[in-house]
């Protein structure tokens, strides 16, 4: 466990004090906020009830039972979904805001095929599959490696295969390039290959324990890819090596897919501060294709939802307003590719973008094998990552001190874009969130730290059918709920981040921000 950054804070209601780099004083806290003299010390996390809670988590798995077992995009469960947030939200009073904006989905229509002369036939589903976004095609031509390290030299994301220019400038039209997993986004690695005149994609996973087997990827949607593209694991990868290693091999790539176009919608409500700046409270609201997905994400879901409703029946008791608005935001299309969350970003006009303070984001709070982890906002960690705005260390603290402060083990996971704050990073908006785990095995030293199962994965249903209201840990959500709800007390009352705020200055343009979706982890996945 790190050193506290921060000293530890108590959270009055939704914050006349905080924890901000530049953090005022109580008295001039108190001042400031018009109170003539302390509230009541209700706090925002020990007003959370799990009854109320696991309430919104039956909601929404009886809605994915009666609509086909899932609350994919463009789903009937999605939209009942939507409908039953709005419902609770306007019961209590706000103003849903609706942000609407089209996706178009991948759909495999078949199998499809990988074939390599001389080789025994790869098979569909267990070696190889199209990689989510691939555009159909049926094409023939020698394998070519672009620069694959095997093993990789160290932890995710340690080889750079397809990401340099350099790596193209031999590469023979006509070819199928044979791309390790690492580093930069898949589109990017695929737009190498285009450009170079290759006519496919074998994009295997990089090689380390832990990444293997299918990588369960996405292309990015905001770019019109032309050569079909499959994902593998590593063992494809070595058997073609090792056979091209005596001579050329020649390929065959099958790809039978199709693009729909889809309308959804972001949905927010917002708790008005003494400030018209942001602090935006996120998860996202749909789940995969294959489940109802009620771990990920219907308890980011319930949670930022009782958070909602929580923060507004305290002010109506009369707390006093924070500095800041609380924007509590439910996303489209996460599963997607993070489409809700970058249409949001990428609508910002740079005054409104530079009013956001902060993003906090839950997605998988309730892992029924999890442990509580917490986004590595000041990198100390070293998982790799993209670079944390300045002031997700302070956000970060918020959530450690919390643990701390009740002697509950937490641990940190990487920074890496693999939800919905992934655009706020990218903008500069500073960001932290919480997460219980997904398909990731729990290991020895976790399990006699937190408990659980030692060689088992933190979400054993992760992605599947059996994400169902069985599949969470009641004891673990509500542990991870009172943090949140820490944190978005304290949160309210941050003052802007210099660093950030010159940041965030920059206009947002949809070609400004590489596609996160797309980047070197699974997705759809956490």
């Amino acid at each position: 466990m790190r050193q506290n950054i921060v000293p530890c804070i108590v959270f009055i209601a939704l914050g006349l004090t905080g924890c901000s780099a530049e953090a005022p004083a109580p008295d001039k806290a108190a001042a400031d906020s018009g109170a003539d003299a302390a509230p009541t010390p209700t706090t925002l996390p020990e007003g959370l009830e799990l009854d109320r809670l696991l309430m919104h988590l039956d909601a929404l798995a009886a809605i994915g039972a009666d609509r086909g077992d899932t609350r994919v995009l463009g789903s009937a469960g999605f939209e009942d979904s939507a409908r039953y947030v709005q419902a609770q939200l306007e019961a209590a009073g706000f103003v849903v805001q609706r942000q609407p904006f089209s996706h178009s989905t991948w759909a495999a229509l078949g199998p499809g095929a990988l074939e390599a002369d001389g080789l025994s036939a790869f098979v569909s589903g267990r070696d190889f599959g199209p990689i989510g976004r691939s555009p159909p095609g049926d094409v023939r031509g020698p394998v070519v490696a672009v620069d694959i390290t095997l093993p990789p030299p160290g932890g995710a994301n340690s080889t750079h295969s397809g990401c340099e220019a350099a790596d193209w400038r031999d590469f023979p039209a006509g070819a199928i390039a044979l791309i390790q997993r690492g580093s930069c986004g898949f589109s990017v690695k695929v737009q190498g290959a285009e450009a170079a005149g290759a006519v496919g994609v074998i994009l295997f996973n990089e090689g380390q324990s832990d990444r293997s087997g299918l990588i369960g990827g996405n292309l990015d949607s905001s770019i019109v890819h032309t050569i079909p593209v499959v994902e593998a694991r590593t063992s494809v990868a070595t058997t073609l090596l090792a056979a091209m290693a005596e001579g050329t091999v020649s390929a065959r790539i099958l790809v039978e897919s199709e693009l729909n176009e889809i309308p959804t919608e972001n949905l927010w409500v917002d708790l008005p501060g003494q400030t018209d700046e942001l602090v935006v409270v996120g998860g996202h609201l749909d789940s995969v294709g294959a489940g109802p997905g009620i771990n990920d994400n219907g308890s980011g879901v319930s949670l930022v939802l009782e958070l909602a409703l929580l923060a507004r029946a305290l002010r109506e008791s009369g707390e006093p307003a924070p500095r800041n608005t609380l924007r509590f935001a439910f996303w489209g299309a996460e599963e997607e590719g993070l489409i809700g969350s970058f249409a949001y970003v990428r609508a910002l006009e740079p005054d409104a973008l530079s009013a956001h303070v902060a993003n906090l984001n839950f997605d998988m709070v309730a892992s029924p094998n999890g442990l509580r982890a917490v986004y590595d906002g000041d990198g100390s960690a070293e998982l790799g990552g993209f670079p944390a705005p300045d002031g997700s260390d302070v956000i970060e603290a918020m959530f450690t001190e919390h643990f701390d402060a009740r002697d509950q083990d937490w641990h940190p996971t990487a920074f890496d874009g693999r939800s919905d704050y992934g655009p706020f990073i990218l903008a500069g908006v500073p960001a932290g969130g919480l997460f219980t785990g997904a398909e990731a095995l729990k290991t020895p030293v976790e399990a006699a730290q937190v408990g659980g199962t030692a060689g088992e994965a933190l979400d054993p249903c992760y992605h599947q059918a059996c994400d169902t209201e069985e599949n969470i840990d009641p004891v673990l959500f509500l542990e991870m709920a009172e943090a949140a709800a820490a944190a978005t007390a304290g949160a309210a009352d941050l003052r802007p981040f210099v660093q950030s705020r010159q940041a965030r200055s920059i206009p947002v343009r949809a070609e400004g921000l590489d596609y996160l979706g797309g980047c070197d982890h699974p997705r759809p996945a956490k």
